[in-house]
C-alpha cells in the first residue's frame, strides 16, 4: 500500500504489476483446484477400478476390544460379512465394469477363507491375484483378549506367535471381473 500512495510514476507501476499478478495466481489456482475436482470426478466415473476399502479386516470383536472402532463395529461376527456381502453386490448393481478391476484387502484377523471364496465365485480363481502381502503385529490388548483367543480355537483367525507377538497377515488382492460372465470363471 505504501508503494502505491508514494506518488512516484514507477512505484505505481510496481504496484499495479503485483496486484495483477496477485490476480491471475489466484485464478491459476482457483482453476487448478476446479480442474482437479473435475478431473477425479471423470475418473471415478470412467475408471475401470474400484478400492473395496470397506473396513480395516477385522471382526466386530477386535473392533470392540482394539478401540479402532467406537461402535464395535467392523466386519461382522467373523469379519467376513461386510465384505463378502459387498462383492456379492458387484453382480448386482453393475457398479464393476466386465474387464474392471477391484482391489480387495484382506487380513487373517478375519475369516479371510469365506471372503476369497466369495470373491473366487464372482471374479473367477484364475482372475484373483495376490499383489501384497505384509506381516502386522496385534496390538498387545487385542491379542492378549479372551475373543481371540476364542476365534483362534474357532479357526476364524489365523495367527501366528514371532517371539512375544502374534501376527497377521494383510494381503491385498487384484480382483478382474471376467469381461464374458461364464466362460472366464474358473472354479478352484
Amino acid at each position: 500500500a505504501s508503494i502505491a500512495l508514494s506518488g512516484e510514476p514507477g512505484a505505481q507501476l510496481a504496484a499495479i504489476f503485483i496486484a495483477l499478478a496477485s490476480a491471475a495466481l489466484s485464478l491459476v489456482l482457483v482453476a487448478v483446484y476446479v480442474g482437479r475436482d473435475l478431473v477425479l470426478l471423470v475418473l471415478t466415473v470412467l475408471a475401470p477400478l474400484a478400492l473395496a476399502t470397506y473396513a480395516l479386516p477385522q471382526t466386530d470383536e477386535i473392533a470392540r476390544v482394539s478401540g479402532w472402532f467406537p461402535d464395535g463395529q467392523a466386519g461382522g461376527p467373523t469379519g467376513a460379512e461386510l465384505p463378502a456381502a459387498m462383492l456379492e453386490s458387484i453382480r448386482d448393481t453393475g457398479c464393476l465394469a466386465p474387464g474392471g478391476r477391484l482391489y480387495l484387502p484382506t487380513g487373517t484377523i478375519q475369516a479371510e477363507s469365506r471372503i476369497l471364496e466369495v470373491a473366487r465365485r464372482i471374479f473367477g480363481a484364475a482372475n484373483l491375484q495376490a499383489i501384497v502381502s505384509r506381516e502386522l503385529p496385534l496390538p498387545e490388548v487385542v491379542a492378549k483378549s479372551k475373543a481371540v483367543a476364542r476365534m483362534m480355537k474357532e479357526g476364524i483367525l489365523d495367527l501366528h506367535a514371532r517371539g512375544s507377538r502374534l501376527l497377521w497377515r494383510l494381503r491385498v488382492w487384484r480382483c478382474v471381473l471376467p469381461t464374458n460372465s461364464s466362460a472366464e470363471i474358473v472354479s478352484s
